[in-house]
């Protein structure tokens, strides 16, 4: 009632204590997603499996490489998780899903790609002559090849709802 006698109101306590809950929150739910899908990984990857067939032992080698893959992903989304919690990603504290993660990690890929074809100085080949990112190359480096379009498009549902553009989606 105090702006009806004509007195300023600061609400900005009330919004950066929501703003930092919220924060917390989605660095807690992307954790425990993170956990859950290491444990399943794990299970799969250590499944019992048939392989006395060609097609089983293929089988079983497609299961161990999603396995594989599932892990990378949730070792990441355990890093990510570490650092919105600790403020060094405050601009992707918006992030709280496994899909998220997964998009981030493919506009990386993106870059690494684009950079390679670009023949840059931040990239190098590694194993089986895949492209790399060299040890030590800046963030300048790797965004130096981003195709902006998709790239400010996709970042848009990692970002605040405040600063989310009209046009673009809330992610689920």
């Amino acid at each position: 009632m105090g702006w009806l006698q004509g007195n300023e109101i600061d609400r900005a306590e009330v919004v950066n204590a929501k703003r930092e809950e919220k924060r917390q929150s989605n660095a807690e739910k992307l954790r425990e997603a993170s956990e859950k899908l290491a444990e399943k990984a794990s299970a799969e990857y250590n499944a019992e499996r048939k392989e006395n067939t060609t097609k089983r032992l293929a089988e079983g080698e497609r299961a161990r490489s999603r396995a594989r893959k599932d892990a990378e992903i949730a070792a990441l989304m355990a890093e990510v998780a570490d650092k919105i919690e600790s403020g060094d990603l405050s601009v992707l504290a918006g992030i709280n899903a496994k899909t998220q993660v997964e998009t981030l990690k493919r506009i990386e890929n993106g870059l690494l790609w684009e950079a390679s074809k670009k023949n840059s100085d931040a990239v190098e080949r590694g194993d089986f002559s895949d492209p790399v990112w060299k040890e030590g190359a800046t963030i300048d480096e790797k965004v130096m090849f981003a195709k902006y379009p998709m790239a400010t498009r996709s970042l848009a549902i990692f970002c605040w709802p405040s600063t989310r553009t009209a046009n673009s989606k809330r992610s689920r």
